[in-house]
């Protein structure tokens, strides 16, 4: 199987962590992003056959 791996710009990266709510630092709000980032691969990497 081959693995499958997206990448974001910067710009996209921007977009998401701004529509993360305030309450988060920015911290927290960068490791959100990374945790969507690993999530989304995964889903990419799911065999479907």
């Amino acid at each position: 199987m081959q693995k499958c791996t997206h990448t974001y710009t910067q710009k996209q990266k921007n977009e998401i962590m701004a529509l993360l709510p305030d309450t988060y630092s920015q911290k927290e709000k960068r490791e959100i992003l990374l945790l969507l980032i690993d999530l989304a691969n995964i889903y990419l990497n799911v065999d479907l056959d």
